[in-house]
């Protein structure tokens, strides 16, 4: 964008490339009207250690959250098991990175969602 190349045709098919690599990919209409754009190699994250909280904090914003569970219990005087969580989803061509995530914390576990 620096160098406007999005305002040319060339920069719009290369963003278009770039879409259509994500996970829901491209519109059907856009697929009508840009037959010719075919998907980019996503790379995989190579993060070798995790040392600069701002970039966690910038990655989280994108990928992941913040929430609280809570959850009856009778083990619990109060009746309610509460659950702090942090959360970060990413693609499991990623888990080098995510194994990243747990040594800086020094806690947590990957677990692959079933979808």
């Amino acid at each position: 964008m620096n160098h406007k190349e999005h305002l040319t045709l060339l920069g719009l098919n290369k963003i278009l490339a770039f879409k259509r690599s994500l996970n829901l990919g491209l519109s059907d209409e856009i697929k009508t009207n840009f037959p010719q754009i075919s998907s980019i190699e996503r790379p995989v994250v190579t993060v070798q250690k995790i040392i600069e909280p701002n970039w966690l904090s910038g990655f989280t914003s994108g990928e992941g959250c913040f929430h609280v569970r809570m959850k009856n219990s009778t083990k619990y005087k109060s009746g309610v098991q509460v659950s702090l969580l942090f959360k970060i989803t990413q693609h499991a061509r990623d888990k080098e990175l995510m194994k990243n995530f747990i040594d800086y914390f020094n806690c947590g576990y990957i677990s692959k969602n079933s979808t």
